[in-house]
């Protein structure tokens, strides 16, 4: 017999318990210590597949664990998510695999906003804008430009030199691949920051001309 199977088996385990845990629908705080586990030992396990679905389901408890106390709130649940998030930023932007950091940022949608918007979280978001991978810094500015109307003082500044220097690339670019790539982060930033765009309509409309 192989001894490779029981380690596929175990996978297939770990990977079918982590997403019938993330089906559940908990309560408050009963929900942190689930939270708390799959932070701190699936997130960093050997194999990609199972943090690929720690992340998943990691991201949905915490989803879940806000929205059920968002009317009577406590310093636990927020110190707890605050942490968790701060652990699902680091894969996101240390994670080998691409698809395990592309999947931390498609997850972190609108119910994070608020513990997103704060500075250490997007000190981690604009990090992730250097990412190799096209499709983690596309979901990485569309997700600041959504932040930039609740924390303006710290992401506009930002911001302006990324839409600056994504002007200049498209500029002077000879690759129409990278073109693309920056017409589909300018669009990003149309939609999701409109005001900070404003100004910088005409060199806008110059590239894309």
């Amino acid at each position: 017999m192989s001894m490779g199977v029981p380690e596929v088996n175990d996978t297939q385990i770990i990977v079918l318990a982590l997403k019938t845990l993330g089906t559940f629908d908990f309560e408050g705080q009963r929900l942190l210590p689930f939270v708390h586990r799959c932070a701190n030992h699936f997130l960093v396990h050997d194999n990609s597949e199972i943090r690929l679905e720690a992340v998943r389901t990691t991201c949905r408890l915490l989803r879940f664990a806000i929205h059920s106390t968002a009317k009577n709130t406590s310093d636990t649940v927020t110190k707890t998510v605050a942490s968790v998030l701060h652990r699902l930023l680091s894969v996101g932007l240390t994670d080998t695999e691409p698809n395990v950091r592309y999947a931390v940022l498609i997850s972190l949608d609108r119910t994070f906003d608020n513990h997103l918007a704060q500075a250490e979280s997007l000190s981690a978001l604009f990090m992730a804008l250097q990412d190799e991978m096209f499709e983690i810094r596309e979901v990485a500015l569309f997700t600041i430009g959504r932040l930039s109307s609740m924390n303006p003082a710290y992401v506009m500044p930002s911001l302006r030199k990324t839409l600056v220097q994504l002007l200049t690339e498209m500029e002077h670019s000879g690759s129409g691949r990278n073109k693309e790539q920056g017409a589909r982060m300018l669009d990003h930033l149309v939609v999701s920051a409109p005001r900070m765009i404003r100004p910088y309509m005409e060199p806008i409309l110059k590239v894309w001309s």
